[in-house]
């Protein structure tokens, strides 16, 4: 399918699904196969359906772009009256932002679908979520302040900032319903979106990921994680 069109591709749909937004490449790419080996049915959002996504056999809703509006309230009435068990909001873009070279519209762009889009998909996926489900948000050390020692890149680091306390707040709010919240930092990832660059391979972090998913609880609900169960200062 081209970007701008959609389908959800069915692949045995049951009760407490995995959704996972960015899910084309990269990390979201290699969730969705550790999940779906895992036996969770998946559900892929994207803006294009990759050829390695296609073969996984998840279920695809494509055309999911976060950089426009009209993306939440397409995936809202695609995936209504489905299940959730757990979503991971995964989508993210990056700029290479430095003094000097800051632009309005870029800085806005990374806080479109760094921070807004991951807040509001949760909101209108929220009712559909499982007593007991959770919510994964992939943010950045680069967003916590206490381990901000360098500059630059000021437009992803402000939004993750941003987004931390949007899944906080999320994770106040959704506690009283029985769900909790993980805000989790991948560790550095050799990704298309890294050039390339990182310490851990995508299938690495997304398995560190699931890791620290599954000791989440309404206990811990709100923290920050490292990609290795660690916590990390705001």
């Amino acid at each position: 399918m081209g970007e701008g069109q959609s389908y959800l591709y069915p692949s045995g749909a049951g009760d407490g699904a995995v959704v996972i937004t960015g899910a084309n490449r990269g990390i979201g790419l290699a969730l969705c196969r550790v999940y779906h080996e895992r036996g969770a049915d998946v559900i892929a959002l994207c803006r294009t359906a990759s050829p390695e996504l296609v073969d996984l056999g998840v279920r695809i809703l494509d055309g999911v772009d976060f950089a426009g509006s009209e993306a939440i309230p397409m995936l809202a009435n695609a995936l209504q009256g489905q299940p959730i068990g757990l979503l991971i909001n995964n989508a993210g873009v990056i700029g290479s932002d430095r003094l000097g070279d800051l632009e309005r519209d870029r800085l806005l762009a990374q806080f479109a679908v760094n921070t807004v889009a991951p807040v509001m998909v949760t909101d209108a996926l929220a009712a559909q979520l499982a007593v007991g489900g959770k919510v994964v948000f992939i943010s950045s050390i680069r967003g916590s302040l206490a381990e901000n020692t360098t500059s630059g890149r000021y437009g992803y680091r402000m939004s993750k900032a941003a987004l931390n306390m949007g899944a906080l707040c999320l994770a106040r709010d959704l506690k009283a319903r029985g769900i909790s919240v993980a805000i989790v930092h991948p560790g550095s990832v050799g990704t298309g979106m890294s050039q390339g660059q990182g310490y851990l391979s995508p299938e690495e972090s997304a398995r560190a990921i699931m890791a620290v998913t599954d000791q989440v609880s309404l206990a811990n609900t709100g923290c920050f994680w490292d990609y290795s169960g660690q916590q990390i200062p705001w």
